[in-house]
């Protein structure tokens, strides 16, 4: 008799303890730090006068350069267009913002961490032939790299919404096709092989994209790279970093509970306000988007440390002004001394 008078205590005890702990406030607060400090970085160099596109320079770029350019900002505009869609449709028929949705949503505020690639050393190249209106790279708190960053071409505003939701969809369904074509896997084998899929998917594209010179990655370890020490090399690690950055989303939709919140929403059911919880659930996924790419950004920073020298002949319209050609700083190799921030 006592063991069954103790189990309601237990069980009230059990919902105490998740009511206390809510990783909806944790993550919604997550994402309001990584939103103010985002606002700082754009505000400092609006304010600073650097919000000025970056020239081409003396380099004529290549025909077929400027067409993979153009085709490479307009297939962003169709593909966000349908992410919108697919949001407001799902969003309709849940009766509130659906998670497909906040995941549209939340990942607009990671765009500001994009030049956090040469967070400590120039490692990442733009081709400054997109429309760009310069970057902010060393308005982000903490910037390390004496020389500024990328040109941001502004196509990245839909651009990462629409990567992260179109990479969500796919691994969710994925997922799901693997779960019926394989019904004995388990969920280490499904994510395992999920997370494989992503990687080499996103590598192919980045492949592509490096090819065609939309955009570089000069500080690239050599050892771990395709056409080491030419302009053109394509680091692999990006199979294992890509995934990183794009699978969690998707399987953030695939583990999704019947009422269809997910795992950074819970705890949202202790919200009375509709309004206010709205807010938390928007917060909380932006915030869980903005870890992932901080993480992601924090490897290749940490990555770049090994990186080789910067191959040589690099056309003025990749560099962006950051170092090279049309500048007086040369791009630095492991072990330079610092180049001093007033070049």
């Amino acid at each position: 008799m006592a063991t069954h008078a103790s189990e309601p205590n237990v069980q009230a005890e059990l919902v105490a303890t998740a009511q206390r702990f809510r990783p909806v406030l944790w993550f919604a607060a997550t994402g309001t730090l990584f939103a103010a400090a985002g606002l700082w970085t754009l505000g400092s160099w609006a304010a600073a006068g650097d919000a000025r596109p970056i020239a081409t320079g003396p380099d004529p770029v290549p025909t077929y350069v400027k067409i993979a350019v153009i085709v490479y900002e307009l297939a962003f505009v169709p593909m966000f267009l349908w992410g919108l869609r697919v949001a407001i449709r799902t969003s309709r028929r849940a009766g509130r913002p659906s998670l497909e949705a906040l995941i549209l949503a939340g990942a607009l505020p990671s765009v500001w961490m994009d030049p956090a690639y040469s967070y400590v050393r120039p490692n990442y190249f733009n081709n400054a032939y997109q429309l760009n209106l310069g970057g902010w790279g060393q308005h982000i708190p903490g910037w390390l790299n004496p020389l500024h960053g990328p040109p941001i071409p502004v196509v990245f505003v839909i651009a990462y919404p629409a990567l992260f939701f179109a990479y969500a969809v796919f691994v969710a369904n994925l997922m799901r096709w693997l779960k019926q074509r394989l019904p004995r896997i388990g969920n280490i084998g499904l994510i395992l092989s999920s997370f494989l899929v992503t990687g080499v998917m996103d590598f192919v594209i980045e492949l592509i994209a490096i090819r065609l010179q939309i955009l570089a990655y000069p500080g690239a370890v050599r050892g771990l790279s395709l056409w080491s020490g030419e302009p053109g090399q394509v680091p692999l690690y990006p199979i294992v970093l890509g995934a990183i950055l794009f699978w969690p989303a998707g399987a953030l939709i695939y583990y999704r509970r019947g009422d269809g919140l997910s795992a950074v929403e819970d705890g949202i059911a202790a919200t009375a306000s509709k309004r206010r919880a709205t807010t938390l659930r928007i917060l909380a996924v932006a915030g869980f988007m903005n870890i992932i790419f901080f993480s992601y950004m924090f490897l290749n920073a940490w990555v770049s440390l090994y990186g080789g020298p910067h191959p040589t002949g690099y056309p003025s319209y990749m560099t962006g002004r950051i170092c090279g050609p049309g500048t007086s700083v040369s791009c630095p190799a492991p072990g330079d001394p610092p180049i001093p921030a007033s070049h």
